[in-house]
């Protein structure tokens, strides 16, 4: 019913407000009881697809995790999802039901590393089995059909742009290249 925007750039500083956008009415509000603990940007933010967000890393390579909860709505720290290492601007997918995945990002370089929530206990851990196999950061936004899911483009550690797409087969955790996934043209996220 719902759609959540948390932190976000402004003048080149992290912010901590939170806009929620109601569907049924096409309306945007902001919503403080919803704000980040701290200004935050290039974070990366996932969701269960009906009862929590959460919106991990971010600007300095921080690996703090916050937990929206949709139905109060109320944002806090939440440390047994914060990632297995710091890092900013990581793609991200979700099945929408039992886990999620932060994938590479940046933390002084490019890197390949993955993590993964799993709702439920609301954990996470590396999950070397979903790690990139190229280090990437800048990812476009992922896709899932609930049984895989995918992210393409970004950037790689000499500094281009790529045109490359990823699966993640959900039940299993393997992620490889899926060349017929590739984007029409290399691109990157801000």
């Amino acid at each position: 019913t719902n759609g959540w925007q948390l932190g976000g750039n402004v003048g080149g500083n992290g912010v901590t407000t939170a806009h929620k956008l109601v569907y049924s009415t096409d309306t945007t509000a902001t919503e403080t009881d919803a704000d980040l603990d701290t200004g935050r940007r290039e974070h990366s933010m996932m969701s269960d697809g009906s009862t929590n967000g959460y919106s991990s890393g971010g600007e300095g390579g921080v690996s703090v995790t916050e937990k929206l909860i949709f139905a109060t709505p109320a944002t806090a720290a939440h440390t047994d999802a914060d990632l297995s290492s710091g890092r900013l601007l990581m793609g991200v997918v979700s099945n929408g039901d039992t886990h999620g995945y932060y994938l590479g990002g940046y933390a002084g370089d490019e890197t390949a590393v993955a993590d993964k929530i799993t709702f439920s206990t609301e954990t996470l851990a590396a999950e070397t089995d979903a790690n990139l196999d190229t280090a990437t950061s800048h990812m476009m936004a992922g896709a899932s059909d609930g049984t895989n899911g995918y992210v393409a483009g970004g950037r790689i550690s000499d500094g281009s742009v790529t045109a490359a797409a990823h699966k993640i087969v959900f039940a299993t955790d393997a992620n490889a290249a899926e060349t017929d996934a590739d984007l029409g043209t290399a691109l990157k996220s801000s």
